[in-house]
């Protein structure tokens, strides 16, 4: 209906005919007093109804304005970060990273690095790690991207909020990061998140891990579970999400190209996603029978990732 409404735009969300079930957290008010358990719902169910309606506005008519609007206009998402340089562990890819951690709020500044980015001091990084069971999520950013970009800041600041840890792997060359040697990344350069998930797993044990790469870093996130197969990845990551706008979602479907694609694929835990002091939504996730896939195009054919079936489309 919203699509006949002037500036109104019809939202389609995409998604497996079999989607998975996901249980949502029992509300209690003391050990002894809990709300009866909610029932199962979905991904495309919470989508659906947490997504508002998209009036655009008449001056931006298309994609280009659209996009141009979003780094034009005064938007602040003061997430802070502190920056800690890597080198390689492989020498086969050898050179230096950068990883950029998000930190409480500061007041010093560096005229070398994005806003709101420091340098950890040697004593600040040999500090880092904990018992602590906080969720922390692992991001990639897009081509020629980093930590600053405003779409990953959006996505990083309710995650914060909640209580969430979060760094941001840099990929080399960006975001003011110093190029050391000839090997620089493509969309199936692993090497340097595979270092930063194998440290980060040594440093914070008892942390759950999460996943998330927008555009050619989610290209690079797919790759970096193809890399330890399916089971591997289910080990390592409690779940992981590549957001990434395709060409080709699906083999099978013709009518959904162009799109953007956001995947779940639940991993570690038994599949469950920790409850966050009351600040997360989900209990677990629970396949529940339903087919997880992922488009050939983001990891190759004859991948250990398969296309399970045909997409699909809902729109409100």
């Amino acid at each position: 209906m919203n699509a006949y409404l002037p500036n109104h735009a019809t939202i389609s969300f995409f998604h497996h005919p079999r989607p998975i079930d996901l249980h949502l957290k029992q509300h209690c008010t003391s050990s002894s007093s809990c709300s009866p358990s909610p029932s199962p719902t979905s991904l495309l169910t919470l989508c659906s109804a947490s997504t508002p309606a998209c009036i655009l506005n008449p001056l931006l008519f298309n994609g280009h304005l659209q996009t141009f609007w979003t780094a034009a206009k005064a938007t602040d998402i003061p997430i802070h970060y502190k920056r800690h340089v890597f080198s390689a562990a492989d020498p086969a890819f050898a050179g230096t990273f950068a990883v950029d951690f998000v930190v409480h709020p500061y007041a010093d500044s560096d005229a070398t690095l994005p806003p709101r980015t420091t340098y950890y001091s040697k004593k600040e990084y040999e500090d880092l790690g904990s018992h602590d069971k906080k969720p922390m999520v692992i991001v990639l950013h897009g081509l020629t991207g980093g930590s600053h970009e405003v779409y990953l800041r959006t996505v990083l600041e309710p995650l914060v909020e909640a209580g969430w840890e979060a760094c941001v792997v840099t990929a080399r060359g960006c975001a003011m990061s110093a190029i050391t040697t000839g090997v620089l990344y493509n969309a199936r350069a692993t090497w340097d998140v595979r270092q930063v998930v194998r440290w980060a797993r040594e440093r914070w044990p008892e942390r759950e891990l999460f996943g998330m790469g927008f555009s050619m870093g989610a290209n690079i996130l797919v790759n970096v579970c193809e890399h330890w197969g399916l089971a591997g990845s289910r080990d390592v990551f409690h779940a992981w999400l590549p957001i990434h706008r395709s060409n080709h979602f699906n083999t099978h479907t013709d009518d959904v190209s162009d799109k953007c694609r956001v995947v779940v694929v639940p991993g570690r835990g038994g599949d469950r996603l920790p409850a966050q002091g009351g600040g997360g939504m989900f209990e677990s996730v629970e396949s529940g029978g339903g087919e997880l896939g992922i488009a050939e195009n983001m990891v190759g054919k004859g991948s250990v990732f398969k296309n399970h079936g045909r997409v699909s489309k809902e729109s409100i």
